[in-house]
């Protein structure tokens, strides 16, 4: 839940001119799991670490280096919902990269049903929320609670 928390609420941030957003913990704290507090890191607490060792990602750790990598270069261009007629629990939001090569779509549902959205062109790829490759057919990219990525070419 904290991977897709996490870029859902980045990507309405920057489709809402937020230029920069920043990790508000990097590394859980030794409290109790029932101390939410203590653990909003992208990385597991670990009491006892040698200089050469580094703690265990969470998944929100490749979630947030996901969306980095894929939303680096690129500038946000529009909201799809209208666009592609999206029921009112899912969202997908366009950004242009700066070099015109490619657009990127982030999309995510808010019910636990998965819907199908139809991007007019088939993707280069599509990429899931923790950065894994999604085989796709066609146009047809399939949106549940997990945001994922479609890279659309440009002509």
């Amino acid at each position: 839940e904290q991977a897709n928390f996490s870029v859902r609420g980045a990507v309405l941030a920057f489709a809402h001119g937020v230029e920069k957003i920043f990790q508000f913990t990097y590394s859980d704290g030794a409290g109790p799991l029932t101390d939410k507090e203590s653990h909003f890191g992208i990385l597991r607490y670990a009491a006892d670490l040698g200089p050469e060792e580094t703690a265990e990602p969470k998944p929100a750790y490749f979630a947030f280096q996901t969306m980095s990598r894929l939303l680096s270069g690129t500038r946000f261009d529009r909201d799809l919902r209208e666009e592609v007629h999206l029921p009112d629990d899912t969202y997908a939001f366009a950004f242009r990269k700066l070099d015109g090569t490619a657009d990127v779509v982030v999309a995510w549902s808010t019910s636990p049903q998965s819907h199908r959205l139809n991007l007019d062109k088939t993707p280069k790829r599509v990429v899931s929320v923790l950065g894994d490759e999604i085989t796709v057919e066609g146009p047809y990219v399939t949106v549940s609670e997990a945001p994922v990525y479609a890279v659309l070419p440009r002509h």
